[in-house]
């Protein structure tokens, strides 16, 4: 399954940098029309994450929108939720994603591993790959360890321990970045 995978992972990266290469290759000047609009296209914000996988830890979850309503975590039983307070995919930043313990959320995160992958699309079908780099538990009042400098990083959280009186973070650095891209496979299939 980790061959598979590293096979799957390499496979995108050769895809990126091919898709590079060929652009650069054929580039040719734009006109001011068409670099007006390249850059009302950039210039719009990135979308929000609208799906998470992993396939070493067999999560695929919906996202929706979270955060904090009268300092209670918004939560969801069907859903992985995003923290709009955190960046978003492409924004260069930190990207926070929480769910409950649950097998249908984020109740197999402590399978993941340094190295595993992580893969989030928003709603604009752009893919992000990202490697796990570290796997904390903390406290429930330790809320800053999920904050982080280190630019383009996934942080994952949720519930952990007896009665969940502790919580695993996991935080993910951006390896590759796909725009216009839907991820189809079953994470039990790769």
């Amino acid at each position: 399954m980790k061959k598979a995978m590293t096979i799957v992972i390499i496979g995108i990266l050769f895809m990126g940098v091919g898709t590079v290469v060929v652009a650069q290759s054929q580039s040719t000047t734009l006109s001011q029309k068409e670099t007006a609009q390249l850059q009302k296209i950039t210039s719009q914000s990135p979308s929000n994450p609208m799906r998470v996988y992993s396939y070493s830890a067999n999560i695929n979850s919906v996202i929706t929108q979270g955060g904090h309503n009268n300092n209670k975590w918004i939560l969801s039983d069907t859903s992985v939720l995003y923290l709009p307070t955190s960046n978003k995919p492409a924004e260069g930043g930190n990207t926070v994603l929480y769910a409950h313990n649950r097998k249908n959320l984020f109740g197999n995160l402590k399978y993941l591993k340094k190295g595993d992958y992580v893969i989030v699309e928003n709603e604009a079908n752009d893919t992000f790959v990202y490697r796990v780099y570290e796997k904390e538990e903390i406290k429930p009042s330790q809320t800053e360890k999920i904050n982080t400098n280190i630019s383009d990083t996934l942080t994952l959280f949720t519930c952990d321990g007896a009665f969940d009186q502790k919580r695993l973070v996991i935080k993910a650095k951006l390896v590759q970045s796909i725009q216009g891209t839907t991820h189809k496979s079953s994470p039990t299939k790769v």
